[in-house]
């Protein structure tokens, strides 16, 4: 029994010794020891436990060493040094023992550097993580399922206003930007956690702190659980007002010359290069009689009168060479078969349309 105990004790991939309880001297080391600790078996029995715990540890491992210690203990985490100074982390799992008449406690040691390196390393990638959102020139928010925001972007609280403590949850956050629409917009945004994927939301008019109002198109990405089981969403926004600003005095302006190009007396076209017209206002449907649809898309010369075709196709390679017409006069064919004198003014043409004015001059 004792060689079998003391093949696996010296066999064990762990390292082990055992240490006098009173003067706390090592008793017994195995290989494993000697290899990862870098002292020789000689030299750890002319040590004790103190001699492999840094200089500012050795206070603690006196106070603990003081205290009643049970049978058996596991999970105690430490600080060792090795031989060449190197200090690493360990968790300690130790039982009492008898040793050659001697109170003693068996020890195994677990180097934890690989574990603490990984727990450095995720906790660096974190940091990196938080920075990129806080940074991040985009409005930003990470939040848990329990409402709690985790991550803010700088923008987002630069944009709206709000200090970070003012919208420290989603209840906050939906209640400040949505007003009464909070109960729809928190019911959407709960909707977020049952997602897999990216989910395109769409614009949304946010209310600020000074009461402006901005309109933001969201997207949003479920980031799974964290360490303690909530379930967690990154949501990201694009501030979209002064293009939806833009747009809306674009589309006034828009409209405005449509009035204008519907609403006037004289003939308004826009025409090809190619003797096509584009578009007609609807003048010319009073004026000649025809349908505009059957006009639009029409050759311009198959309505002008044949004494007049030449003269014309000399003015359109004017205006092909890039010059204007001022003044030019020619006849249009009426539905009813008549001709109706027109003048023409055309500014240079402008990627290959040409955008002209006539005047019915008959009478």
């Amino acid at each position: 029994s004792e060689k079998r105990y003391r093949l696996l004790f010296n066999n064990n991939p762990l390292p082990m010794w055992v240490f006098d309880v009173e003067t706390l001297a090592f008793l017994a080391v195995n290989e494993t020891a000697v290899a990862q600790y870098g002292y020789s078996h000689d030299e750890f029995l002319q040590m004790t436990i103190a001699d492999i715990r840094p200089d500012a540890d050795r206070l603690k491992l006196r106070r603990s060493l003081q205290e009643t210690l049970p049978p058996y203990n596991t999970g105690d985490e430490w600080r060792h040094r090795r031989k060449d100074g190197t200090v690493f982390p360990v968790k300690i799992s130790a039982h009492a023992l008898t040793y050659n008449g001697r109170e003693a406690r068996l020890v195994v040691a677990h180097d934890l550097t690989e574990r603490q390196e990984a727990e450095m390393a995720l906790q660096a990638s974190e940091d990196r993580f938080r920075l990129a959102i806080e940074e991040a020139p985009f409005p930003a928010m990470i939040y848990a399922e329990d409402g709690e925001v985790l991550t803010i972007s700088s923008t987002w609280t630069d944009i709206t206003g709000y200090k970070l403590a003012e919208i420290a949850t989603l209840s906050d956050w939906t209640t400040r930007a949505y007003g009464a629409r909070q109960a729809e917009v928190r019911a959407l945004i709960d909707g977020l956690f049952e997602q897999t994927g990216r989910v395109d939301e769409g614009e949304f008019k946010i209310t600020c702190k000074d009461g402006d109002q901005r309109i933001w198109d969201f997207c949003s990405t479920p980031l799974g659980r964290l360490a303690d089981g909530r379930r967690c969403v990154m949501s990201m926004a694009a501030d979209v007002t002064e293009r939806k600003q833009a747009e809306a005095a674009l589309q006034e302006k828009t409209e405005e010359l449509d009035r204008f190009f519907t609403s006037t007396l004289d003939l308004l076209c826009v025409a090809d290069l190619e003797g096509h017209f584009v578009r007609l206002n609807p003048e010319w449907e009073n004026q000649l009689g025809y349908p505009l649809h059957q006009l639009e898309g029409a050759s311009y010369l198959s309505y002008v009168h044949p004494e007049d075709v030449a003269a014309t196709r000399a003015k359109m390679a004017t205006l092909a060479a890039g010059s204007g017409v001022v003044g030019f006069v020619n006849r249009y064919r009426h539905q009813d078969g008549s001709y109706r004198w027109v003048e023409w003014r055309s500014s240079v043409p402008i990627a290959d349309r040409v955008y002209a004015a006539a005047r019915d001059i008959t009478e």
